[in-house]
């Protein structure tokens, strides 16, 4: 009774899109990258890697951008 009540409450959802699947991946690869910056900047100075983390942050608002813009297509 418990699996089929379970089963009749279960709400499918969509699975992720090859293009989420990869603004996740690269997502990840830019925050393995901030964490070895980190690292580096206390060893360095913030001003050794200052343009590094404007580039990172500039990424990061793309790909926030295109998933925004994705997962909007997909409601349409």
């Amino acid at each position: 009774e418990f699996c089929h009540q379970a089963a009749m409450d279960c709400q499918v959802c969509q699975r992720i899109s090859p293009e989420m699947a990869s603004a996740i991946r690269d997502l990840s690869g830019i925050a393995n990258n901030v964490n070895q910056i980190a690292h580096q900047m206390h060893t360095y100075g913030l001003e050794a890697f200052k343009q590094q983390c404007f580039s990172i942050i500039s990424e990061v608002s793309r790909i926030i951008n295109q998933v925004k813009n994705n997962s909007h297509d997909s409601k349409d």
